[in-house]
């Protein structure tokens, strides 16, 4: 019994020395990524209280215990769906810098002022918001050559697994597409998941 006990114990460990060594060969980026399901637009509007299109103003960063966070002062350009308390929402997210101490937190959104932003949020009990889902819920808006306003992934992204086969996530069917585009599928997700 002792040797067949002894035996199962070196496979375990065989087992946790190769994942390990699996963890380590990966490049450091990788393993600074987060990774987390991907979520679709009729998800993301579900769980949130508002989508708007927003311009960052301003940022200020704190110690919170042991952890940073960002409070981002941003203004509500266009609101897609959804209400907001104020026209300027001051908008939550972990990670940032006091002093010379920084803290970056894999697949969190970055605000940074004067970048402009679709945004779907959910407002905190406190009164600040926080963006749906994290990085998925944020999606870069510039002008293409044309002038007209396109949508794109956000360059904070973690590692997205797909859970179903059947919904596309948002982080694939938004990005390419015109603001108006964007606007309307998303107004449709909201009318199917905030129904009165």
């Amino acid at each position: 019994m002792k040797s067949r006990w002894r035996n199962m114990s070196r496979k375990r460990m065989a087992f946790v020395y190769g994942c390990l060594g699996v963890l380590i060969t990966l490049r450091a980026d990788d393993a600074a990524a987060s990774l987390e399901f991907s979520a679709s637009v009729a998800e993301l509007a579900r769980w949130s209280s508002a989508v708007a299109v927003v311009t960052a103003l301003e940022t200020n960063s704190v110690w919170e215990g042991t952890r940073i966070v960002t409070f981002s002062r941003v203004h509500v350009d266009k609101l897609v769906a959804g209400r907001t308390a104020t026209a300027e929402p001051v908008v939550k997210t972990l990670g940032g810098k006091v002093g010379t101490i920084g803290q970056i937190v894999g697949g969190e959104p970055e605000l940074a002022p004067g970048t402009r932003w679709m945004l779907f949020l959910r407002e905190s009990p406190d009164g600040t918001s926080f963006v749906t889902a994290r990085a998925q819920g944020q999606f870069l808006v510039t002008e293409d050559k044309t002038a007209r306003w396109v949508l794109s992934p956000s360059p904070h992204l973690g590692h997205l697994l797909d859970r179903r086969a059947t919904a596309r996530p948002a982080v694939s069917e938004l990005p390419g597409l015109l603001l108006e585009a964007a606007e309307r599928a998303i107004q449709v997700a909201w009318g199917e998941t905030h129904a009165p």
